[in-house]
């Protein structure tokens, strides 16, 4: 499977202070036309944005509508941007990359001593418990 790029041009301002809003507007089909995989910085152009996709389907529809327009309020406004393919036709390969491991909790809590409790007995163990799996305190 590879991703399909394409280069957004016309940024405002530097991509990371507007990022968050052009994550809003690409990953919303109905706003872009298609929805978008990952937003990455364009090498030397912090104008300049690469949007990779991993359906060819939206990135045609979001190439094919050329130019969004996108309202980041003031002080900037609405910004008209441009998207064009990649020059190498825009593929790369994907990279799987493994999630890393969590440690294992321990959820066993063993109770030793009286096998009855009572009413306040039970709240108490209810509350260690509690503590023990939320917290991941243990009193004993």
């Amino acid at each position: 499977m590879t991703e399909k790029t394409l280069i957004l041009e016309g940024l405002p301002v530097d991509l990371d202070k507007i990022r968050s809003k052009l994550d809003l507007y690409f990953k919303n089909k109905r706003r872009s036309g298609g929805e978008v995989l990952q937003i990455q910085d364009y090498p030397g152009d912090k104008k300049k944005a690469l949007l990779v996709y991993l359906e060819d389907a939206s990135l045609q529809k979001v190439l094919a509508k050329r130019d969004h327009k996108i309202d980041f309020k003031k002080p900037i406004g609405v910004v008209e941007l441009q998207v064009k393919l990649k020059e190498n036709g825009g593929e790369t390969k994907v990279k799987n990359v493994k999630p890393p491991l969590l440690p294992k909790r321990d959820n066993n809590l063993t109770l030793v001593g009286k096998s009855a409790l009572n009413t306040e007995e039970k709240v108490i163990l209810c509350l260690f418990v509690i503590l023990h799996q939320v917290c991941h305190i243990t009193i004993f």
